[in-house]
């Protein structure tokens, strides 16, 4: 009766309206001392009109609607953001897995180079030291740096990290597939024989590109631009068998065939 505002329409009257839509503004743009003091404002003015006898039920209603909306739309947009996060950062995991897939494929075209930089002896030296000996212990050295340096690993951690504030469907690539990588990975030993640096290389790739598969699919899903795959330079000519060559290959391709003939008897 004080303020001539029907005991029903707590809620809509202008000053609580006007109070109402400062504290949304301040908590969506993040002012949170901002919003608090607009809280207590709010708090005050219901108590107010509560000790004159006014109904601020519906006023009541109305803030703690107002305040749980805000609190979803919190929730929902820290969510945004981490699927926002996560589709970025997949990309660039995926970059990191093709970076590693090329040097994985490069070093096993190069079994001389994997001579030179691994067995017992020469697994044992700093990798510095063993690519100075030759251009093809260089070669296969740098290569197998890039191996070792753990690009794809801390593309994982950081989607660990990103899956812990709200991404969905980081799991079969950080858990699941990041540990194969990871156990591949701590096998590519130096100190062993060659042909046991092969077969362990070979599957480190097979781990790599079973990762990529995964968070290709990961990203699909989230509507992700898939990085395209550069190629993979070749870093020496294929060498063809000499026996394998015909002495006029242009009449053998497109020219007639030769006419046969009998003996007659």
């Amino acid at each position: 009766a004080a303020y001539g505002i029907p005991a029903d329409k707590a809620g809509q009257d202008p000053e609580f309206i006007k109070l109402l839509n400062s504290y949304e503004a301040a908590v969506e743009s993040g002012s949170t001392d901002r919003a608090a003091l607009i809280k207590k404002a709010l708090d005050a003015w219901i108590k107010a009109k509560e000790k004159s006898g006014v109904d601020v039920s519906q006023a009541r209603l109305a803030l703690e609607e107002r305040r749980v909306d805000l609190a979803e739309k919190k929730d929902e947009d820290k969510v945004r953001v981490a699927e926002e996060a996560a589709v970025s950062q997949l990309q660039g995991a995926i970059r990191a897995l093709d970076e590693e897939i090329a040097a994985a494929t490069r070093l096993l075209a190069q079994p001389d180079g994997i001579d030179a930089i691994t067995g017992p002896r020469m697994g044992g030296l700093p990798i510095e030291l063993v690519s100075a000996k030759s251009k093809t212990a260089a070669d296969a050295g740098a290569l197998y740096e890039t191996l070792q340096g753990q690009l794809f690993i801390r593309a994982l951690q950081d989607l660990k990290a990103t899956s812990k504030t709200g991404a969905s469907g980081l799991g079969q690539l950080t858990e699941v597939e990041g540990n194969k990588i990871q156990q591949a990975k701590a096998a590519l030993k130096r100190q062993q024989t060659p042909e046991q640096f092969i077969r362990t290389l070979n599957a480190y790739l097979a781990a790599l590109q079973r990762g990529r598969v995964v968070a290709t699919q990961i990203l699909t899903s989230k509507k992700g631009e898939v990085p395209m795959a550069p190629p993979i330079p070749v870093d020496r000519p294929l060498k063809i068998d000499p026996h394998s060559v015909t002495s006029q290959p242009a009449l053998a391709a497109t020219g007639p065939k030769p006419r046969k003939f009998r003996t007659v008897k």
